[in-house]
């Protein structure tokens, strides 16, 4: 008697025959997926996340360099500790809600100067969402436009200086 070695190529006929055997079998199951899935698309709650970037000023260093006016850190920092607990409480008192499972958070991009606010949410705690994130970066941006103003107003001081020692030094 001889011995042949396992043959490890498929039977396409034969395959094809084992899936026409079994069609009813494929099709229930298939069948039962699909209204599974359907079912979980119909009763699910939708779910919505919301994204806000915010650009940081930026001035240029005495070496020529772009530097933040604020860090990006410290940007996220204060919108996270500050500003969208504010906006937060801002929302609750004037809707009559409870937003301690609104998932809000603030990040910081390292690599441009740049904040951004997350929030996810599902169903009706969509519009809060979009008005904590709204009402965080308006004020983040108003509050830091007065202290950009104030850097500017520095900048433009010792600008006029140079300008006038310039003056002094050509006469």
């Amino acid at each position: 008697m001889e011995v042949y070695p396992p043959d490890d190529s498929i039977d396409y006929v034969e395959f094809g025959a084992m899936l026409w055997r079994r069609r009813r079998l494929i099709a229930w199951v298939g069948g039962v997926l699909i209204l599974l899935f359907l079912l979980l698309a119909i009763f699910k709650k939708p779910s919505y996340g919301y994204t806000t970037n915010i650009q940081l000023g930026v001035t240029v260093a005495q070496d020529g360099t772009l530097t933040p006016l604020l860090s990006p850190q410290t940007a996220a920092g204060l919108l996270q500790s500050k500003y969208i607990p504010d906006a937060m409480y801002q929302y609750e008192s004037q809707h009559n809600i409870d937003l301690r499972t609104l998932k809000t958070t603030a990040d910081a991009d390292s690599e441009s100067p740049t904040a951004t606010i997350t929030c996810n949410a599902a169903g009706e705690r969509a519009k809060a969402c979009i008005a904590v994130e709204k009402a965080a970066a308006a004020n983040f941006v108003k509050d830091n436009t007065r202290a950009v103003a104030a850097i500017r107003a520095k900048l433009q001081a010792n600008l006029d200086t140079a300008k006038l020692n310039l003056t002094a030094l050509q006469d």
